[in-house]
């Protein structure tokens, strides 16, 4: 939280739970609460606990619950006037949200990048952490090809869309991020 600028959350919930899950509801950068399903502090490493709080931390920082909940608040008609003013779909809005709360892990987690993309690819897959140990190496090798490459962000958007959601040898949402 120091180092996105934020002050302490007011709580931090755990619910004993099998599923993959965190969320966290902001009412400004200093009033904010974490949920986090039980699964996650039992199978994570510290390392990659950093990780998942630096993501649900720059969710408070970048205030996303406010969007969320404004959302669901305003009618169809003002939704549809919004969403045309973005060019986004209410899926790519909520896609650039978790993309940009990826990114502000990265910048404020304070570790190495292969924890980085194993823990991401962990908590956005679903996979074992041995799955995403042995694909870190696969995943790093993906984004160099795409870097050379030269792909531009709407080649890579195109690409991304085609792709089925949680595919575990999916590099997409960590090159985007």
């Amino acid at each position: 939280s120091k180092n996105l600028g934020l002050g302490n959350p007011k709580n931090i919930f755990i619910k004993e739970s099998s599923e993959l899950g965190a969320s966290t509801i902001a009412a400004d950068t200093n009033e904010y609460v974490m949920f986090f399903h039980s699964v996650i502090f039992n199978t994570m490493t510290r390392e990659e606990r950093k990780v998942l709080l630096a993501h649900e931390l720059t969710h408070a920082k970048l205030l996303h619950s406010r969007f969320a909940v404004l959302m669901k608040l305003i009618d169809e008609k003002t939704l549809t006037a919004l969403l045309n003013k973005t060019k986004k779909t209410v899926y790519q809005l909520f896609r650039c949200f978790e993309l940009s709360a990826d990114r502000g892990a990265y910048l404020s987690a304070n570790v190495s990048e292969e924890i980085f993309i194993r823990t991401i690819m962990r908590f956005a897959s679903g996979v074992s952490e041995k799955d995403a140990i042995q694909n870190v190496e696969s995943y790093l090798h993906q984004i160099t090809l795409f870097t050379e490459v030269g792909l531009s962000e709407a080649d890579l958007e195109k690409q991304y869309s085609q792709m089925p959601e949680k595919k575990q040898d999916n590099p997409f949402p960590i090159i985007k991020a």
